[in-house]
């Protein structure tokens, strides 16, 4: 695996496990807004694996 793959995996992994954390927390103290947060960091994962495979010289953007 490249090291441009290897960071793309690694940043859509962190943002999945963020936003599962945020699931949890958000069904615990019921609060709406980090529900909201999980939905928006559980659509970043699928957006770092687009950029990572349609432009992999644009990770070093982010």
């Amino acid at each position: 695996m490249s090291t441009h793959a290897h960071i793309e995996d690694s940043n859509k992994k962190i943002a999945f496990q963020i936003a599962i954390v945020l699931a949890s927390a958000s069904v615990i103290t019921e609060i709406v807004l980090l529900a909201w947060a999980a939905a928006a960091l559980s659509l970043a994962g699928p957006g770092f694996s687009a950029v990572g495979f349609l432009a992999p010289a644009a990770i070093h953007v982010f």
